[in-house]
């Protein structure tokens, strides 16, 4: 996946992408997966970064869900994340993802 433009979220932009090229070209998948990436800043968790949020420092999550069967299958934070910030970002990340 080549992106050719970015204000943050390339990676899951990039996922959203293949999975959608793969369900076009009629591969079989149990469901088509949504991603989206989520951030805590100055408190409060956020969701689909601009490149400002996403190089501001905080922790990221990349969270990658399958809508249908309410299955996360992919979960990878970078940065440091406090343990106590994981469910409320995975949270939000599962709610977005169902939005994508």
């Amino acid at each position: 996946v080549h992106v050719l433009s970015a204000d943050g979220g390339a990676v899951a932009c990039g996922l959203n992408a293949a999975a959608a090229a793969l369900a076009d070209a009629g591969v079989p998948m149990r469901d088509l997966p949504a991603c989206v990436e989520v951030t805590h800043l100055d408190g409060e968790p956020l969701l689909d970064l601009t490149h400002l949020e996403s190089s501001a420092g905080g922790a990221r999550l990349l969270v990658a869900l399958l809508p249908q069967l309410g299955e996360v299958v992919a979960c990878e934070a970078e940065g440091k994340l406090a343990a106590e910030l994981l469910e409320p970002m995975l949270e939000l990340g599962v709610e977005g993802a169902r939005g994508v």
